[in-house]
């Protein structure tokens, strides 16, 4: 009887140890899976940002082939004040030119039959220097350029070909609609 006691008593243990080991890998098992939700929400977060920085590499890229070669439009410019399009030059007639400036009242220039085509560009250059001054400025400091829209009412090409050709003289790029 005294194995059948120590034998009996073996398996006790062994059954109180088996429980406690089944417990011990339980508990184990929660904590595993406790930190695998937890490494997948990790990976959902680290997922979204990568996601994020990889647009914002393809906005960089995008701006820094922009301004390759010192191209880039001033209204593009995160700190701008300046709209898409800052005026625009409406020829009305072959002795009558408006323009508009975007947050500026217009100014009309009249042509006199004396004006050439060499004096209708210093005019009209004259006309640009003055109302865009500060247009100007901010594009020569900051390395972008403007651009300007022109409407031609008249049959003459020739009108809207010298007024452009001011404008790219000047760094202003026209704008075609």
């Amino acid at each position: 009887m005294s194995t059948y006691k120590s034998s009996a008593a073996l398996h006790y243990s062994m059954a109180e140890f088996a429980w406690i080991l089944f417990f011990l890998a339980s508990a184990a098992s929660i904590i595993l899976y406790a930190e695998e939700l937890r490494l997948q929400d990790l990976n959902r977060e680290l997922l979204s940002q990568n996601e994020s920085l990889i647009e914002e590499v393809d906005d960089l890229s995008f701006r820094l082939a922009e301004k390759e070669n010192a191209v880039m439009p001033c209204w593009k410019r995160p700190d701008s004040l300046i709209p898409e399009i800052v005026g625009t030059i409406i020829i009305e007639g072959s002795r009558m030119i408006r323009f508009s400036h975007y947050s500026r009242e217009e100014t009309v220039l009249t042509l006199s039959r004396e004006d050439s085509t060499f004096g209708l560009s210093i005019k009209v250059r004259a006309v640009l220097l003055k109302q865009f001054q500060w247009e100007r400025e901010y594009a020569a400091q900051r390395n972008c350029y403007l651009r300007m829209k022109i409407i031609n009412h008249t049959e003459r090409y020739s009108l809207y070909q010298e007024v452009a050709e001011v404008l790219n003289g000047l760094g202003i790029v026209v704008v075609q609609e």
